[in-house]
């Protein structure tokens, strides 16, 4: 993630917008910064289709 962030700064990137699952790793994107600004619940059923952001 931090080659990538960095190579997303160097190619004039200013935010990060990234899709997960309730059940696949938010916990890991929370930790490095990122910021739960949306989710769709029981996408798929049972779980929720979260949306992260993160300025660089």
């Amino acid at each position: 993630m931090d080659a990538a962030e960095r190579e997303m700064t160097l190619r004039g990137c200013r935010q990060v917008v990234l899709l997960t699952h309730s059940f696949q790793a938010p916990e890991f994107y929370r930790r490095r910064g990122y910021t739960r600004v949306a989710d769709v619940p029981d996408y798929p059923a049972g779980h929720a289709w979260l949306l992260f952001t993160k300025p660089l």
